[in-house]
């Protein structure tokens, strides 16, 4: 789908019913997601076991709405949507290596060894996600500069 507009979103703002409303209207959607009550996106997609997936596994549905709904396994699970990306598209990009924990231990010793940097091929969805999130991390920055006053009153 060629989409006149693309948002790039943060998990609060990704709502099912929200993507939904956008695609009627033409306009892309990329962003984190976070599990809602309301049954989306389905149960078996949620049990997907991390403790068992390797780095970049891409776990996909296509929800009732035709948003491509995705779980990425970078160093931990993430949780994304889109309305403009189509699963198997892939690109190659370099990653710097990550610090070694607990959870990402082995993928890290596979995929790296000493090495610094290595070329991964990751889905668009997450390359795209990766480069348009950039500006809203941004705007977020400077919003936390310039809170309100919040001047309270209280009578005795």
């Amino acid at each position: 789908m060629m989409s006149t507009f693309v948002i790039a979103m943060d998990n609060y703002f990704t709502l099912s019913q929200v993507l939904s409303s956008l695609h009627d209207k033409d306009i892309g959607v990329v962003g984190a997601a976070r599990y809602r009550g309301q049954n989306w996106p389905s149960k078996e997609f949620k049990n997907v076991n991390k403790k068992d997936s390797l780095l970049n596994n891409f776990y996909w549905i296509v929800d009732e709405y035709g948003s491509l709904v995705g779980r990425w396994m970078d160093n931990g699970m993430v949780f994304v949507v889109t309305t403009i990306h189509k699963v198997g598209e892939t690109v190659t990009r370099s990653r710097k290596c990550p610090r070694k924990i607990q959870n990402n231990r082995r993928h890290v010793d596979q995929v790296w060894g000493e090495n610094g940097t290595s070329f991964i091929n990751i889905p668009t969805l997450i390359d795209d996600y990766n480069y348009w999130m950039g500006g809203v991390d941004i705007s977020d920055q400077r919003i936390s500069y310039y809170h309100p006053s919040n001047i309270v009153c209280q009578r005795t």
